[in-house]
């Protein structure tokens, strides 16, 4: 008998109404990803300090505040996660809006299952793929300062 073992997922967080949390929590539950839904940026921003968050959807049903707003504050975390815009006017303007702000791309509302699925998948792997490069480079400049050192 064999048994799977499944390490723990990255987590995103989806800043919008509860309606965009049902549509989009059975998609990414699939994948093994775990989905936190806040209503505010202001509530994603707090989740971002205490938590490693991989993804953060951004809708445009917020109840304050926009995606901008987001974007200005995950550079204050150590991984940053990777800020995905989902509205019912994504379109090239927008992506190419959101791109040269930082952020990595668009959804449009409401969610087209495979489409959400696609663009979070890929941004958490960007992101573990960023998070992995990071440690390794702590890893070797605080050997390098060992070597130093001695």
């Amino acid at each position: 008998m064999s048994f799977e073992v499944r390490l723990p997922s990255e987590t995103v967080i989806l800043v919008g109404v509860q309606e965009d949390y049902v549509e989009l929590a059975p998609v990414l539950g699939q994948l093994g990803y775990r989905l936190w839904q806040v209503e505010t940026e202001t509530e994603a921003i707090s989740l971002m300090r205490l938590h490693e968050i991989a993804v953060v959807v951004a809708t445009s049903r917020v109840r304050c505040g926009d995606w901008r707003t987001l974007l200005a504050s995950v550079g204050h975390c150590a991984d940053p996660p990777l800020v995905v815009v989902a509205t019912h006017q994504a379109d090239g303007f927008l992506l190419a809006e959101v791109l040269l702000a930082g952020g990595y791309d668009t959804l449009p509302l409401p969610f087209v299952p495979h489409s959400a699925a696609q663009v979070v998948r890929r941004g958490c792997q960007r992101w573990r793929r960023e998070r992995e490069k990071r440690q390794a480079r702590e890893v070797a400049e605080a050997s390098l300062a060992t070597e130093t050192a001695a």
